[in-house]
């Protein structure tokens, strides 16, 4: 028998296969340190119709493997009765993980009566948990309950570094997450969102921000003002918070971001979501490490190079601005020539995404980037040169690679992905289709010689295929070089659109 460290149970398995492995696992897997179980669908389905078979005395026998240090389990979907089955059987392999270190619960529990007992995993007597470093519960769509495991926390787990709250915790205070996460002298990275989020109150943002040295933080609710205040206003002028913090992520309102950001001297990239266009990138601007950041509008709102004036005063290497599921950027105020300046630093920014469209109140208000997407890229290429990674999406920005210059952009462009590329008509009123199509791709390797990677959110099928022929040019270019020789272009040419 084979020593197996890691294994992977989606239960997508028929009845000859789920007795096989009911037969092997008490022997196969003595030795296993790591194990993924995956219930999908049809996995459930299987779970359930095989009970038999995939069932709890043999989730038991799993549960003597010894060795288990890391431990993933996924719940299968919202209509199969999996209180009774596999919940239970989940707890008591809880029970038995004595060596465990990573815990990861992606469980899908929006079931009111669907509870899963976290306290199972900790309810060993008197021992602590001494190995456990990481633990992940986390819900589909924010729903769900679990059992309040902050006490335990608060005594057994003192190696913890990875904290993630994504489900309710029943009857949690406050005052309980404080005291947990002041037993983690350990922890860097603390997560919370869902309905946990309204755990975090002024006491534990004030641990959070001076005495934990978190490297990592995550908190899905708005910060506002009240939840900052009781700590900013009893500190000295210069004093500083998160001392620690290279990655946030958070939801933050104007008045609150006065009071933090110029306080935040250590973070290096954010990822900032906002409701309403403000002045809050000049204080954003104030976190001097500051390298990437992604702003994501939460709402429709409009845009103008008012709100990004703050990025003219930073050293971004990455740049990321779009809009939440739902919303949209108003971007009509907007433009061309104030690219030139928009986005920061022309010499250290590396990757650029900008997502936006025309006015919502009209639809015959376009945006630049909608109707002149190939004088983005000539903008962009002049004004910043060290771009690598490009993303310019926007409803209807079809760009049209032969209204580019017929003199090369020099820009080091190592990926590209746009809405889409404007297409040539196709037979048989155009019989030069393949002829066209080269031409393109020819303009696209001229401008981008050292692009590896092009990508449309629309007609991905044609960009797939243009860029099988930037391919082939780029190979053609390079052998060409090795016989000292010159790829030549065809271009200018006509090409007939549709």
């Amino acid at each position: 028998m084979p020593l197996i460290k890691g294994v992977v149970l989606d239960f997508e398995i028929d009845q000859n296969l789920a007795e096989t492995i009911r037969d092997t696992v008490p022997y196969a897997f003595n030795n296993l340190e790591k194990a993924v179980l995956t219930m999908t669908e049809e996995g459930a389905r299987t779970l359930i119709q095989n009970f038999a078979l995939i069932n709890y005395p043999m989730l038991i026998d799993m549960a003597a493997m010894r060795h288990l240090t890391h431990l993933e389990m996924r719940a299968p979907p919202l209509g199969y009765n999996v209180r009774r089955i596999t919940l239970l059987a989940v707890e008591a392999c809880l029970v038995q993980f004595r060596q465990l270190k990573v815990i990861r619960l992606n469980w899908d529990n929006r079931n009111e009566g669907n509870q899963f007992s976290s306290v199972a995993m900790f309810d060993r007597g008197d021992d602590d948990v001494p190995e456990l470093v990481l633990l992940n519960l986390q819900v589909d769509q924010g729903h769900g309950l679990v059992s309040n495991i902050l006490p335990l926390l608060a005594t057994q787990t003192p190696c913890l570094k990875e904290l993630n709250i994504g489900i309710k915790i029943e009857n949690a205070t406050s005052v309980q997450l404080l005291r947990a996460l002041q037993a983690c002298p350990l922890l860097e990275i603390f997560k919370v969102a869902g309905e946990s989020m309204s755990l975090v109150d002024p006491a534990v943002f004030a641990h959070l921000a001076l005495v934990a040295r978190l490297s990592e933080f995550e908190l899905g609710a708005e910060i506002g003002h009240l939840l900052l205040e009781p700590t900013i206003a009893s500190l000295p002028a210069h004093r500083t918070i998160f001392d620690h913090l290279a990655t946030a992520y958070l939801h933050v309102n104007p008045s609150a971001a006065k009071l933090l950001f110029p306080r935040m001297k250590a973070t290096e990239a954010i990822s900032l979501r906002i409701s309403e266009p403000s002045d809050i990138l000049t204080w954003v601007a104030e976190m001097p490490r500051l390298v990437t950041l992604e702003l994501q509008c939460m709402r429709s709102m409009p845009l103008d190079r008012h709100v990004l004036a703050g990025l003219q005063n930073m050293n971004l290497q990455r740049f990321k601005i779009n809009a939440a599921a739902g919303a949209a950027i108003d971007g009509s105020e907007i433009q061309a020539d104030q690219l030139d300046y928009l986005f920061g630093n022309h010499l250290t920014l590396s990757e650029l995404t900008f997502a936006w469209q025309g006015s919502s109140s009209s639809a015959h208000i376009m945006s630049f980037l909608q109707y002149s997407p190939h004088l983005v890229l000539e903008k962009i290429a002049r004004f910043y040169p060290h771009v690598r990674e490009l993303t310019l999406v926007a409803p209807c920005a079809a760009i049209d690679f032969l209204r580019t210059p017929d003199i090369p952009l020099n820009m080091n462009l190592r990926f590209l992905t746009i809405e889409r590329i404007a297409q040539p008509a196709q037979p048989p009123q155009n019989t030069n289709y393949n002829r066209d199509v080269h031409i393109i791709a020819e303009k696209i390797d001229y401008h981008f010689p050292n692009l590896s990677g092009l990508e449309s959110v629309n007609d991905q099928d044609f960009t797939k295929f243009v860029f099988r022929d930037v391919r082939r040019i780029k190979k053609m270019r390079r052998d060409m070089a090795r016989l000292g020789g010159e790829y030549l272009y065809m271009f200018p040419r006509y090409v007939l659109y549709r």
